[in-house]
C-alpha cells in the first residue's frame, strides 16, 4: 500500500487541478482522474 504524501500520492499531482463539473457530483473529482487514469493504464 502506497504511504499519504509519498513520491506516488495521485492527490498530491493532481491538488491544483479545479473541478470543471457543474451542480453537485456523486463523487470527488479525485476519484474520478485516478479511475481515469488506472482505465488508461490497463486498456
Amino acid at each position: 500500500m502506497l504511504r499519504a504524501g509519498g513520491k506516488a500520492d495521485v492527490r498530491a499531482h493532481f491538488e491544483s487541478l479545479t473541478d470543471p463539473r457543474r451542480g453537485k457530483s456523486i463523487y470527488p473529482l479525485i476519484n474520478v482522474v485516478a479511475n481515469s487514469s488506472a482505465a488508461e493504464l490497463c486498456a
